[in-house]
Parts: C-alpha cells; structure tokens; sequence
C-alpha cells in the first residue's frame, strides 16, 4: 500500500475544522472572561485581541496559517491567566488546535477567494487531520485510562461516579439535572462501564472512516449526558468533533480538483508530530492541572464526602455560600484559594471578596473555612466550621 496515498486527506475537510476552532476562539467564553484574571487589565485585553484577530484570519482564510499562528501564542498566555489565578479549565484543545492549523495548508478550501477550490487528495491534508484524530483521542482515551488502573472495579461499579456527581451537584447549587441518577445503582454502574468503554474506544475508533462517525456520535451523546446530569459542558470541546465527519462528501459536486503536493515539507510534519507527541506524553502522566500541556479530568479516584468550602458569619448568622453568588469553576477555584488550599490565606483578599458580593454594610463579619456534606440527605445542614481565618467589621 502506498502511505502516501492511505493517508491522504481533503482539503475541504482540513477546512471546515479551520472554521469551527476559528470560530471557537472568537466566541468562547473562555476567551472573553480570560482577561479578568490578568494583574494588569490592559496586557488581557491585548491578548484576547491577538487571539480574536489571528482567529478572525483563519475564519476568512486570509493568511490563516500566520493567524493561527497569532492566535496559539496569544492563547497560550492568554487563557494560562487563569490556570495562574487557580481557576482549572480544560481549554487547552483551543491552543494545541490553533497550533495545528498554523501548521498546515488549512486555507486551500473554504476559503475567501477559494470557496470553491476543491484540490485533490493529499497527505498535506491528512497529516493534520490524522493529527488532529490523534489528539481528540488523547484528549478521551487517558482519561479512560486513569480510571481504571487508580480506581478499578470501584469505577466500574459506579460508587465513584456516584461521588462525582454529588461534588458536582453540591458545586452547582442552581442546577437540576435531568434525573436523579445516583439513586439507581443500577444505572450509575451501567453509565461508569459505558463512560470507561467509550473513552478507551477513541484509539481505535478513529482509524477508519466508519469509525471516526461512530466515536462523534457517541461523543456528542457522551456529552449531552455530562451536561444533563453532572452540569460538565466541554462546550469549547464538542463542536470540535466535527473534524471527525467526511465533509466532502457532503459539500456538493466540486470544481475539476487541482493538484496538490503529495507530501507536507519535513518541518511541519516534524513540529505537528512533536505536538501530538507532547499532548500523550502529558495524558500518560495523568496530571491534570498543567498548562498548556494536561491530562484532561480523570475522575479517577473517588471524591471525599464532604467539600471545603468558606462560610461567612455575620453578627453571629451564618452565611452560607449559596445565599449571595452564582455558581462557577471560578467561583469555586476563588473560594479554595482563600480558604488557603495551595497557598497562604490572604485577609485583603478576603474583605475584597466580601466587598464584591456584599456591597452593603453588615456589621461584624468573620470568615471560616468549612466542610459542607454533599450527600443530598444533608444539603440542607449548614457548613461545619473548621478554622476562623479573619475577622473585619464593615
């Protein structure tokens, strides 16, 4: 078999994935709130600018590769503000896709000027995108991988799903999910087998055309149920499934293709591999809190049953969390750094946090760190106090 010709690709394909990260980029709220995390407001304004003008040029397939280009090394500090501030998104596809692109020809289609261009088969264009198969995998497949050499047969019986979807609802105290799904054992051990299963399906699903359809398929299901059930979104990571579909059978009849070169220049190839390379070697390490290279969340070991939290006491009245902000990772990753998970406790910091969801005068006020239960029989228990960490009067 000749390898160049097993690993041919289309362009339009490469294209429409140049579209869909293009347009991730522009309007992911990732993006947007990103900057609030930087010690000088102007610097985050100026990297999501970067990173909305490199991603505005790929979208319109104007000098895209460059765009790209623009846009990962904008991205990489950009959205590692808040991984520096403690806030643990998962958004680094953004910046290894982004990456990817500005290596490759991803313009030849689609494109202003070439919306039409339909060039023949080549492995220019299936070098990425098998790059980009690979790296979806790893993105799924570790994950999988995790669970069952730290957690096992716990895994798969469903008692540590179970206590990931109580953090989860605890965490999110305005959500209802679609059914309560932890009080049938049933099916959280049939929804761990299946999220096991699905996850270590990725590696050999994406080698054949067939496949890659099946995995999105279940992929898209995968994370419908996350977001029903456990208010987990990914919704920066979904649409970018859609690389895995043949597009080009579906675009219409194309123009008289033109030629194109049979292989990418070494270079590219080279970078793109030591990319794909990189993102695995990260997946086998299981850590999931680096940046720009992680693990995605394994939710490998089981959570605890009760989670810190911080509980406000004014005038002797407990304030509980829930009773004056919305939930959010951020929310989240702001509380357990003041409480001191990962570092010092800050007073300044607590008094500002107080100020900003608290505006009005409250009298004396003190600060403790907490432990609430996230069994549902006792959600209604306020928190046990745990350590005071700062008294102030406002």
């Amino acid at each position: 078999m000749n390898p160049r010709r097993a690993f041919a690709g289309y362009a339009v394909d490469l294209a429409v994935f140049r579209v869909v990260v293009a347009a991730l980029l522009l309007v992911s709220p990732e993006v947007h709130a990103a900057p609030g995390h930087a010690d000088l407001p102007w610097l985050g304004q100026l990297g999501r600018a970067g990173v909305c003008l490199g991603a505005a040029l790929g979208l319109l397939g104007v000098r895209a590769r460059a765009g790209f280009a623009l846009a990962a090394i904008c991205g990489v500090w950009l959205l590692g503000l808040p991984h520096a501030a403690g806030v643990g998104l998962h958004n680094h596809h953004l910046v290894w896709f982004a990456a990817l692109l500005a290596l490759s020809p991803c313009a030849d289609a689609l494109a202003w000027g070439r919306w039409r261009a339909r060039p023949a088969p080549s492995a220019i264009y299936g070098a990425p995108l098998w790059a980009a198969w690979l790296l979806l995998a790893a993105i799924y497949a570790w994950p999988g991988a995790w669970k069952l050499a730290l957690s096992g047969a716990d895994w798969l019986s469903g008692d540590v799903l179970r206590s990931h979807l109580r953090w989860k609802l605890a965490q999110s105290w305005t959500f209802t999910p679609l059914f309560a799904v932890e009080q049938t054992p049933a099916l959280l051990t049939v929804g761990a087998i299946a999220s096991v299963a699905f996850e270590l399906s990725a590696p050999l699903l994406i080698v054949t055309g067939r496949g890659r359809v099946l995995f999105a398929v279940a992929a898209l299901i995968f994370h419908g149920l996350t977001a029903a059930l456990l208010d987990v979104r990914f919704g920066s990571l979904w649409p970018c499934l859609a690389v895995l579909l043949p597009w080009h059978r579906w675009l219409g009849p194309a123009p008289a293709p033109r030629a194109a070169p049979d292989s990418p220049p070494w270079p590219r190839t080279a970078l793109t591999a030591a990319l794909v390379l990189a993102v695995w070697i990260a997946g086998a390490r299981g850590e999931t809190r680096g940046w720009p290279l992680a693990c995605y969340p394994t939710f490998a070991e089981p959570a605890r049953a009760t989670m810190p939290t911080l509980l406000v006491v004014v005038d002797g009245r407990d304030v509980p969390l829930q009773r004056y902000a919305e939930p959010s990772p951020q929310l989240w990753a702001e509380v357990w750094r003041l409480i001191g998970i990962g570092g010092p406790v800050d007073p300044a910091a607590l008094e500002a946090f107080w100020r900003r969801h608290h505006p009005r005068p409250a009298g004396a006020v003190q600060f403790y760190r907490a432990e609430m239960s996230v069994a549902p029989d006792q959600s209604q228990r306020p928190p046990r106090r745990i350590r005071l960490l700062h008294s102030a009067r406002f």
